[in-house]
């Protein structure tokens, strides 16, 4: 089988370490990798070959945010059509919007318990978010809320 390789953005390392467990649990095959913020990011996508299949991005960083970062990923010709997950604590439908706007593909609010990140996960990856290529990628018409308004996928209904 094929690896997949997902980078993690979070300066929280403990939200990166319990994501990357899960991810792996969920497929043996996830190579996951390492951020604490967006320069940190950028500097690593500028670096490595091959890119990451997906980015899982927090907002509030220091140095630099997340909604700058994804600004950054979605103006640059290598980075852009990697779907990127917002993984945040926000629920704040202005968030939510911007996210949407900048082009990430899925909004995930930061679950409580163990469960509900697995139930996202497993969501996530169960769907094909490299499809669609409509200028940023899956999606821009709408926003589907998903597991009781916590998730958000962004999709193209045309």
């Amino acid at each position: 089988m094929n690896t997949l390789s997902i980078l993690l953005i979070d300066d929280d390392c403990e939200d990166r370490e319990v994501l990357a467990k899960i991810l792996v649990e969920l497929n043996p095959n996830i190579n996951c990798l390492h951020a604490l913020n967006g320069s940190d990011a950028l500097q690593l996508l500028d670096k490595i070959s091959p890119l990451p299949q997906y980015i899982f991005l927090d907002i509030m960083m220091p140095v630099m945010s997340g909604k700058e970062c994804l600004r950054k990923i979605k103006e640059n010709k290598r980075l852009k059509n990697i779907p990127v997950v917002i993984y945040a604590t926000t629920k704040y439908i202005a968030d939510i919007e911007d996210a949407k706007i900048l082009g990430a593909s899925y909004y995930m609010t930061k679950p409580v318990n163990r469960e509900e990140i697995r139930s996202s996960l497993k969501m996530i990856l169960s769907h094909d978010l490299h499809k669609d290529n409509t200028s940023t990628m899956i999606f821009l018409n709408t926003v589907i809320a998903y597991q009781n308004n916590k998730d958000y996928f962004f999709q193209n209904l045309n």
